[in-house]
């Protein structure tokens, strides 16, 4: 696994004229632990290969986790932003409904109630994931009980990373990691696309800390 990380890292220090010591610094590790990786000298701990992953994926280089398997993940999923008017579209169950709330409920910031308590007001609380952001993790820490697979398949206090599909877990993580920086802190409205099928994601942050989705269709093969 040496060889392949060295690789697999390598390659990327190349096209982003990057040091080790840049890698070293985005995720929080000395650059002395990075070389004996490299050398094979220290086992590598897999939160530390999906922490590289998610580094390099957000500068635009993804694919490391899937280099460094020896079998490549049963599905590849892509996310791809729509715009929120696509909503109106799928309104015959209420959806556009559940999204309005939503979208108020990351408008208030003046009631001291904890993210939960608000939405089961909105009646909203057994169809939304509550994900909760520690360091470079997106931990799931409410599952409604109506919430569709994939979504289902996650456990709460789980890193999404840890999905049963890795491609959906990796995917869905950065997009989610993105949305809690505050340039970011938008609504989104994302279609997470695999070979295997898709699923429409309404996801929004209620703060540095949180991200609410309200998963809205799927057509997972």
């Amino acid at each position: 696994m040496a060889q392949q990380l060295r690789d697999a890292i390598s390659s990327r220090l190349k096209a982003l004229k990057f040091t080790l010591a840049h890698v070293a610094a985005g995720i929080g590790r000395d650059e002395s632990t990075l070389r004996a990786w490299l050398r094979g000298a220290n086992r590598v701990a897999f939160e530390d290969v999906l922490a590289l992953d998610s580094y390099f994926a957000d500068l635009g280089h993804d694919g490391l986790l899937e280099e460094l398997r020896p079998h490549p993940p049963r599905s590849h999923w892509r996310a791809e932003e729509e715009p929120l008017a696509s909503i109106d579209r799928l309104d015959a169950d209420g959806t556009q409904t559940d999204c309005i709330k939503l979208q108020r409920l990351g408008d208030d910031h003046n009631t001291p109630h904890s993210p939960l308590s608000k939405l089961a007001a909105l009646g909203l609380l057994e169809k939304s994931i509550l994900y909760f952001r520690l360091d470079a993790g997106i931990y799931a820490v409410h599952l409604g009980s109506h919430c569709p697979p994939p979504f289902s398949q996650f456990s709460v206090g789980q890193d999404v990373r840890r999905h049963t599909d890795p491609g959906l877990g990796n995917t869905l993580h950065r997009q989610l990691l993105a949305q809690t920086v505050s340039n970011e802190r938008r609504p989104r409205l994302l279609r997470l696309i695999s070979p295997h099928g898709s699923c429409l994601l309404f996801s929004l942050p209620l703060s540095e800390s949180f991200v609410v989705s309200l998963p809205l269709s799927s057509g997972a093969a």
